[in-house]
Formats: C-alpha cells, sequence, structure tokens
C-alpha cells in the first residue's frame, strides 16, 4: 500500500490514522470497514461528510448506529493494526474510483462513497443512501449543481428493477399532457409496473387527481395525475390520491402524471414549435389542428 499512500490526500490520510485510533478504542488490532467509517465521520469537513448531511443522514447517528453493531475486541497496546482484507478492498476500489474519473488521487470522497455505498463489505447504517445518490450528490459538488446522473428523483429503470420486486412496462412522455399555449406547459410521464412479489403493498400520497394545474394568460390547463391498478383489466381500479391496498403478485400499478399549465394563446405559439412538438411525440395532429390551429399533412 505504500505506493498508493502516495496518492492520498492529507484529509484522506488523517481518516486512515483515525481509523486505526477508533479500531484501538474498540479494541481491536486490526483496521476494518466499520473503523473506516467512523475515521471518516470524524472529518466534518470532508466531502463524503457533507454529502451525508445534505441527504439528511446524522454523523453521530451513523457512530452510534455502528459502535451499536459492532463488537468490542481485547486487543493489546503496542501491536500493530492491521489492514482486513475487507477495509483493503474498500481502498482498491476507492482508487478505482477515481481513476474512473481520471483523478489520480484519492481523497474522503471516494474513501466515504466506496465505503457506505458498498454495504454488502462492511456495517449498514441504514442511512437510506444508495452508491448512485452519493455519487450524484459527489459530482455535482457541495451546495452546487453540476454533471446530472439522472436517476435521483426519477430512478433509473435498471436500478429500480434490481432493489425492488417489480417490471417496469413502460415509462414514456404523455401526448398532449402539457397545458396548450404561446408557451405549452411542461409533458407528465406515464409508466406502468408489473409486481412479481408474492404480497406486495401500495401506498399512495399524492395529490392532483381532480384540480389540474392551471393556465395562465390565455394557456390551457394540464392534465390531471391518475393512479390505476391492473388498468385495461376487468379488475381495473382508479385510485384515489391518498391510499393503501394489498396487491396480488401478476398486479399492475400505472401512473398518468399531471402536465404543467399552459402560458398564452395556443394561437400565437410559433407554427415551427408546433411541428416539431407533434414531430416529437409531444403533440398530437389532432390538438395541433383543433387547439394550435396548424394543420400538418404528409409531404
Amino acid at each position: 500500500m505504500s505506493a498508493m499512500w502516495q496518492r492520498f490526500t492529507e484529509r484522506a490520510r488523517r481518516v486512515i490514522f483515525y481509523a486505526q485510533e477508533e479500531a484501538g478504542r474498540l479494541g481491536e488490532n486490526y483496521v476494518s470497514t466499520e473503523h473506516l467509517l467512523l475515521g471518516l465521520v470524524r472529518e466534518p469537513d470532508s466531502v463524503a461528510a457533507r454529502i451525508l448531511e445534505r441527504m439528511g443522514v446524522s454523523l453521530s447517528r451513523v457512530r452510534s448506529e455502528i459502535e451499536r453493531q459492532v463488537s468490542r475486541g481485547e486487543g493489546r497496546l503496542g501491536q500493530e493494526t492491521q489492514l482486513t482484507p475487507r477495509a483493503k478492498r474498500v481502498i482498491d476500489l476507492a482508487y478505482d474510483e477515481a481513476r474512473q474519473l481520471n483523478n489520480n488521487y484519492i481523497g474522503t470522497d471516494w474513501t466515504g462513497t466506496v465505503d457506505l455505498g458498498n454495504t454488502d463489505d462492511g456495517v449498514d447504517v441504514d442511512s437510506g443512501a444508495t452508491n448512485n445518490q452519493l455519487l450524484d450528490n459527489l459530482i455535482s459538488g457541495n451546495n452546487s449543481d453540476g454533471i446530472d446522473l439522472g436517476g435521483r428523483t426519477a430512478p433509473n429503470i435498471e436500478t429500480n428493477e434490481l432493489n425492488m420486486p417489480h417490471i417496469t412496462e413502460w415509462h414514456e412522455f404523455q401526448v398532449d399532457s402539457g397545458g396548450a399555449g404561446k408557451f405549452r406547459g411542461g409533458l407528465g410521464v406515464r409508466y406502468s409496473i408489473r409486481f412479481y412479489d408474492e404480497a406486495p403493498f401500495l401506498a399512495v400520497f399524492g395529490d392532483g387527481v381532480e384540480n389540474p394545474p392551471f393556465g395562465l394568460y390565455g394557456g390551457h390547463p394540464g392534465t390531471c395525475n391518475r393512479l390505476l391498478v391492473n388498468e385495461g383489466t376487468p379488475t381495473e381500479e382508479v385510485l384515489p390520491a391518498k391510499g393503501m391496498r394489498q396487491l396480488k403478485k401478476g398486479d399492475t400499478y400505472t401512473v398518468y402524471s399531471s402536465g404543467g399549465g399552459g402560458w398564452g394563446d395556443p394561437r400565437e405559439r410559433d407554427r415551427a414549435a408546433v411541428l416539431d412538438d407533434v414531430r416529437n411525440g409531444y403533440v398530437s395532429r389532432e390538438a395541433a389542428e383543433k387547439v394550435y390551429g396548424v394543420v400538418i399533412r404528409d409531404t
């Protein structure tokens, strides 16, 4: 590790030293992933610690939860403290993560991301943070915006399917959902998922199923939210905005999210913009002609 040690930032080196101290305090002659995490939360100005706080994860809770889960050893003072294979793997993975973004150093951002994001290799403090969330915050930076990884406010389908017992059947923009106007409202989306768990339980806590987003200055309202179980089948059920349902294996849950309200008279919308909307599948030909007054013919 001596060559890799040269690539550690000063703050990352302090975290390693803190981890050794934490291991000794807990009576251990080795440093494992839980000790690395304890060392990390002792460095409150580190990128990883700030990310956790931004995500609502208390550093004091991380510490207390780790100490609750780990047992105290009977290590002897003066013995050399070694890294466990898991702790070594965390550092190796941190180095790999840094190289993927062309960084030639290892800081508390990468050690913290790997240590927290790969809970199978250490203590799971049930912080609610996933590796995608950590990376999203990490790349965006502290208290700022940056590269958008996607998958936070609308988690990517593959990650969701890995974490939850369902299959996404479709997920797409909803045609004609944005309120018509000189400036069209943003589109809603529609998606449907099928559960393969034996006894899925659905809890819905939303709004907007009765009153759509309104338009302004002649703009039309957007569409309302709509929630359904087993759409298009004899057992179809339209759900209220709030409630709970016990479902069965194979049931589907379908959501039509509301579109934004339009601004201004739709007849004043640029004709080229209407044409682009139709080509992109945002507005139907029927709506283009009836609402926007733009007739589109095949050529």
